[in-house]
């Protein structure tokens, strides 16, 4: 048996030892907020596929060319989560609490505490979800599509389309 004693999960790290400026707030809000919408706009490639398979083929055009979509997707992003992360930074810091404490160590330069501990757990912890989420969705696709007549698992799982079930399609 492991001793998780040993281990400090305590929260007393997460509370802020001294006043945070809204600059730094900003500054860790632009970088939560680049990152989302970089991120956002290089997975729309990857993703339009996908899309395009579940849509009728007249619509399978974008309003935009792809790069310029991308760009105005990352804006979007940056602004929208940018704006959702300084509110969240800041109604934080009002609750006498240390939403960021690894980014306002590097602002304030200064040594953060305990960083390596909860960043592995929370990586960790996502990796596990994300595979067990994989595992699932493989599960799914071959218990229930192999006893589907047509391929199709949302029929399987629900009996009916919504539409059937509501009388729309007969």
């Amino acid at each position: 048996m492991f001793p998780f004693r040993l281990l400090d999960f305590s929260t007393a790290s997460l509370y802020m030892s001294e006043k945070v400026s809204i600059v730094n707030d900003l500054k860790t809000a632009v970088v939560l907020a680049g990152s989302a919408g970089l991120l956002g706009a290089l997975t729309v490639p990857f993703l339009l596929p996908s899309i395009f398979e579940l849509i009728p083929a007249e619509q399978r055009t974008l309003p935009l060319p792809l790069p310029l979509f991308c760009a105005v997707l990352a804006v979007q992003f940056f602004i929208i989560y940018g704006l959702l992360a300084l509110a969240g930074l800041r109604l934080a810091r009002g609750c006498h609490r240390e939403p960021a404490p690894l980014l306002s160590a590097i602002w304030t330069k200064k040594r953060p505490n305990r960083f390596g501990l909860p960043a592995g757990l929370a990586f960790g912890t996502g990796i596990l979800c994300g595979l067990a989420l994989v595992g699932a969705v493989v599960l799914i696709k071959r218990v229930f599509t192999a006893n589907a007549p047509g391929g199709d698992a949302p029929a399987v799982l629900l009996g009916r389309s919504p539409g059937e079930r509501h009388g729309f399609l007969r």
